[in-house]
């Protein structure tokens, strides 16, 4: 359920800031911009959950002092992935397209604030507990992870763990099921 997998829990800092990636980084995911963001973070690591292995095209380019900063960890367990969202500086979601966007939800869970481009679905899902950036906006990006260090982070996390409130699992299987036997009664 995801209510008890990702909340907020006391974690030690990680040895240096980083923002988190989960999920494909095909093609709309925009995994490159999300590199071109962490180039203009030379403080920053990048560490990507999921999607599969690392492939050097996603490399290719990057000069060398950004390709030593981006980690891939592969599938990671809810638990490990709730402590990642703990320590990260934010998720980083730079998505131009989704469906709904489940890591944003599990992030604000777990109090890590989301920095997003502007994609409909995620600002749907996100609300007013994102940090939006314009699509395509490297700097932007960029911009939006490092006034998370100052003092725009506490209310984000805020922000995020009430919006993440209204996305109940629970509350999603008893309407869902409410809603069948409703029409297996016509």
């Amino acid at each position: 359920m995801l209510a008890a997998c990702f909340q907020p829990v006391p974690v030690d800092p990680p040895d240096s800031p980083f923002v988190l990636f989960v999920g494909l980084r095909d093609g709309y995911k925009n995994f490159a911009l999300a590199t071109q963001a962490l180039a203009r973070l030379p403080r920053h690591r990048l560490l990507c959950v999921g999607g599969g292995a690392l492939r050097e095209t996603e490399l290719a380019g990057l000069p060398a002092d950004v390709r030593t900063r981006i980690q891939h960890l592969g599938i990671v367990s809810d638990l490990a992935l709730n402590t990642l969202y703990n320590q990260a500086t934010c998720l980083l979601y730079p998505s131009s397209y989704e469906g709904f966007g489940l890591p944003v939800i599990e992030a604000m869970r777990a109090g890590c604030p989301v920095v997003s481009v502007d994609c409909k679905a995620v600002m749907e899902v996100g609300g007013h507990a994102l940090s939006v950036v314009p699509g395509n906006d490297p700097q932007g990006l960029a911009a939006a992870v490092l006034a998370l260090h100052g003092g725009d982070r506490a209310a984000r996390v805020t922000a995020g763990l009430s919006v993440a409130q209204h996305y109940d699992w629970q509350r999603t299987h008893d309407q869902t099921l409410a809603l069948y036997r409703d029409v297996a009664t016509r």
